[in-house]
């Protein structure tokens, strides 16, 4: 936690979304990154913070606030309404915040004179649902996908039917998921993975001995994770320059 203890952050306005933005220490002639956190269903930007100052030490950290106000520091990334048949998701609200982060990454991007790919994006519980979302449906290519405890939308898994595989080639996703999870079941996570797979995606699944939380040892996984993945790419690369 000493990484988190040592940020500032500060209450931000974007275009379309508020939340607050936290900058690391300057690091001469260091490539700006960037990592953009989703939290879940009644939470609020607080909820990420910690995470995201251990994952990306380095990098500026945004934590959103999502734009459906449900109570005092209580929102969603879109509604959700409860039966005796099961639940029923608001398409129309889940769309919207779609757009709207699509958006927000534009504006990250020329504010600091970044491409798409040196954002990245954790999400948890909804917010990893819109993280499945933007890897599926988004516009962006963006660094990395780090999705823990969600699921995948019916509208975005024909989304995910389209897209085409060079692309998402591009988007590397690092599933997470808690295997004694009670609010989002642990077979979601699979179902995510195969349908992942099925596409050829480029991801990496891991379950840990935790309920609907995110495990410090599914950070600790991802940093490993994507140095490797970024240390391959860049090895790619000069192979074939001239």
């Amino acid at each position: 936690m000493k990484e988190f203890n040592k940020r500032h952050w500060v209450r931000s306005q974007f275009s379309s979304l508020s939340g607050y933005i936290s900058y690391p220490e300057k690091n001469a002639g260091a490539k700006t990154e960037v990592l953009v956190m989703l939290h879940g269903i009644t939470s609020n930007a607080d909820r990420l913070k910690p995470y995201g100052a251990v994952l990306s030490p380095e990098a500026v950290l945004i934590s959103l606030e999502a734009p459906i106000v449900l109570a005092t520091d209580s929102f969603a990334w879109f509604s959700l309404d409860f039966s005796r048949e099961g639940s029923f998701h608001h398409w129309d609200e889940a769309k919207k915040s779609l757009s709207l982060l699509e958006n927000l990454f534009d504006e990250v991007s020329d504010e600091f004179k970044i491409p798409h790919n040196q954002i990245s994006i954790l999400g948890f519980s909804q917010g990893a649902i819109m993280a499945l979302g933007l890897l599926l449906g988004g516009k962006k290519n963006l660094g990395a996908y780090y999705v823990y405890a969600g699921t995948i939308l019916p509208e975005f898994l024909s989304m995910g039917r389209s897209i085409e595989t060079s692309m998402l080639k591009r988007r590397p996703v690092f599933l997470g998921h808690g295997a004694l999870d009670r609010v989002l079941p642990v077979h979601l996570a699979h179902v995510t993975a195969a349908f992942l797979n099925s596409l050829a995606a480029n991801y990496n699944f891991k379950s840990y001995p935790v309920n609907h939380d995110i495990s410090w040892d599914y950070i600790d996984d991802a940093k490993i994770w994507i140095k490797k993945w970024q240390s391959e790419r860049n090895r790619e690369a000069a192979e074939i320059s001239p």
